[in-house]
């Protein structure tokens, strides 16, 4: 039976068409890997696309499973944790070998109602961060991204038109929007004795250190770390991702990273964590748009620790900025004679001819 809001659920939740549950976004997900990749150039087999095609299963797979939890907190049922708890464990998994989730987090568009996958974006986000912290073992990187994926859960709870809103919000419209923390507090409180502290990160997860976040002004170590992690992931991605808000469009990865660079300390960031996750991403960050001395243009797929300027880098569009049919894969660390210039907006692509 398909889930309708209006017959089920809090009293206080909106109809569905005025929430962000979307049945048509979902089938978009639900299609079988395309021979496109959105926001990007065609893929192709035989290549490293190929090998990619796991994660991208993996990743639809995410959304699809978080919207099943989703739609039963809104109908106040209490949730199985386990699919979640089985998905991160892939993404940690997955991470440890490449950084295709990475990439693959780059290639949804703003055509989908971006609250279905920024969740699962700061999931693999914050356990590609986590990795950069020694004391988090695998059961720790688990934890924080099953916690990314609960973490704004109250969104739901936003009428649509809010977040979907272009330009500035009026003040009311901001209240609103940030009562989504608070949303999810309360939606969180029916999972299973043990598993509040989940509740808490969600609650905290847009409270900041110099204590000007929202809702409570928490500062330092009253906020929750997983909390601290979530924050400053969710606010490397908005930076990187369209968002119906910002007018004026998407930063470049690096450029993001340096933004959080000059700003950690006015945004409330933690300046250490800031440097993991500069580390963990490296210059050019996987998913990356970059230009080459050559005039080509291609994506990032896996940084550099040793040598963070010359990444591997999968080639779409030749010097004459003609899409290839059949990229090819550089790896810059091979020879000298080929190096990135910069990197490049996705919307500045060149156009399929």
């Amino acid at each position: 039976m398909e889930f309708d809001a209006r017959k089920s659920g809090p009293k206080d939740v909106p109809p569905q068409e005025e929430r962000g549950i979307s049945f048509k976004d979902l089938k978009e997900i639900l299609r079988e890997p395309s021979s496109t990749n959105v926001g990007g150039p065609a893929k192709s087999k035989g290549t490293e696309a190929a090998a990619a095609d796991s994660t991208e299963v993996l990743y639809r797979q995410a959304i699809i499973e978080r919207e099943q939890v989703i739609r039963d907190l809104l109908e106040g049922k209490q949730p199985s944790l386990e699919t979640l708890i089985r998905i991160v464990t892939d993404f940690v998994e997955a991470l440890s070998i490449s950084s295709h989730l990475l990439v693959v987090s780059f290639s949804y568009s703003k055509d989908l109602f971006y609250p279905l996958f920024k969740s699962v974006n700061h999931a693999i986000l914050a356990v590609k961060l986590g990795m950069g912290f020694e004391k988090y073992e695998k059961n720790d990187l688990i934890k924080l991204g099953v916690a990314c994926l609960l973490s704004d859960v109250g969104i739901w709870k936003v009428p649509r038109e809010l977040i979907l809103k272009t330009g500035r919000l009026s003040p009311s419209e901001q209240a609103e929007v940030r009562r989504h923390s608070t949303y999810s507090g309360e939606m969180l409180k029916i999972l299973p004795t043990g598993h509040q502290w989940l509740q808490t990160v969600a609650e905290q997860s847009h409270e900041r250190e110099n204590g000007s976040g929202y809702p409570r002004g928490l500062r330092g170590d009253e906020i929750h770390e997983f909390a601290k992690i979530i924050g400053l992931v969710e606010s490397y991605e908005a930076i990187t991702h369209y968002r119906p808000y910002r007018p004026e469009g998407l930063r470049t990865p690096d450029a993001a990273l340096k933004e959080l660079i000059n700003s950690h300390e006015s945004e409330g960031f933690s300046g250490e964590m800031v440097k993991i996750l500069v580390r963990q991403l490296s210059v050019f960050p996987p998913g990356s748009w970059v230009r080459l001395n050559t005039g080509e243009i291609g994506q990032v797929l896996e940084s550099n620790s040793f040598a963070p300027l010359r990444p591997k880098v999968e080639v779409w569009i030749d010097a004459s900025q003609t899409r290839l049919k059949n990229p090819k894969v550089i790896d810059l660390d091979n020879g000298l004679l080929v190096y990135i210039t910069g990197c490049i907006n996705p919307a500045a692509l060149p156009k399929e001819k």
